[in-house]
C-alpha cells in the first residue's frame, strides 16, 4: 500500500514476487491501485496489469472526506489532474466505461471540470467521455466548471460543443457563474455566445437580466 502510494515500483515488484496480495485493502477500504491513481503513479498502475484487479471498483470515503463514495481510479486520477495516470488508464482500457458514476452521479469528467485542468478534461474527452453526462439532477460538467470558477475547463468544454441547457432546477451554467460571482466565466460565456450568434439578447436586455437575478435570489 505504501509502495503504491509513494510510487516505489521496485519495492512493489519485490512485494508482488513474494506473494503480496495485490487486492489487499486498508482500514478505509482502499486498495493499492486506488492510491496509485490518486497520487498519479502510472508506472505503479502498469505493474498491477494482469493481476485480476477490479479497476472499476469504487472507494469508500474514509480518510479523504472530500472524496465521494464509489469513485473509481479514473475519478481519483482526475481529482488532482494526475494526467499521466489518467492517460494510461484510458489508453489501456482498464475501465471500459469512461462515464462511470460515483454516488453523487458524477462522471470522471464532472470531477475534472471541478478539480482538474484543461489537459485532464481534454484527455477524458479524447478517449470518449461524454461532455454532456448528467447527474440525476441533470447537472453537466460545464455546470461544475462554472460553479467552481474553473475558467480553463469551461473553455475546453465549450470548444468541444457542450450543451448550455439548464439542469433540472432551471439553472444554466451562465446563471451558475453569475450566482457565484465568477465574472471571468461570464465573460467566457458571453464571448462564446457572440461567436455562435447566441445569447446576445441575454446580455443586452435588462428585462432578461432582471429575470435571471430574480431566479438567483430565490435560490439563495
Amino acid at each position: 500500500m505504501v509502495a503504491a502510494r509513494d510510487g516505489k515500483v521496485d519495492h512493489l515488484q519485490v512485494l508482488l514476487r513474494n506473494s503480496a496480495n495485490p487486492r489487499a485493502r486498508d482500514v478505509y477500504g482502499w486498495e493499492a491501485v486506488q492510491y496509485a491513481a490518486f497520487y498519479g503513479h502510472a508506472s505503479v498502475i502498469h505493474a498491477f496489469e494482469g493481476l485480476n484487479i477490479d479497476w472499476s471498483r469504487g472507494v469508500a470515503s474514509g480518510h479523504l472526506n472530500w472524496v465521494s463514495t464509489d469513485c473509481n481510479v479514473l475519478h481519483l486520477a482526475a481529482m488532482g489532474g494526475r494526467n499521466s495516470a489518467l492517460r494510461f488508464i484510458a489508453e489501456n482500457s482498464l475501465i471500459p466505461d469512461l462515464n462511470g458514476r460515483n454516488d453523487n452521479g458524477e462522471s470522471p469528467l464532472h470531477v475534472a471540470a471541478t478539480r482538474g485542468n484543461a489537459e485532464t478534461v481534454e484527455i477524458l474527452i479524447s478517449y470518449g467521455a461524454d461532455i454532456n453526462a448528467e447527474t440525476k439532477g441533470g447537472v453537466r460538467p460545464v455546470h461544475y466548471a462554472a460553479f467552481s470558477g474553473n475558467a480553463i475547463a469551461v473553455r475546453a468544454l465549450l470548444q468541444h460543443g457542450c450543451s448550455l441547457a439548464a439542469d433540472a432546477t432551471g439553472m444554466t451554467p451562465e446563471l451558475e457563474a453569475l450566482k457565484r460571482g465568477h465574472t471571468e466565466i461570464n465573460s467566457i460565456f458571453r464571448e462564446h455566445g457572440l461567436q455562435q450568434g447566441m445569447y446576445i439578447s441575454f446580455y443586452n436586455s435588462m428585462s432578461i437580466v432582471e429575470t435571471a437575478l430574480c431566479k438567483i435570489t430565490k435560490l439563495l
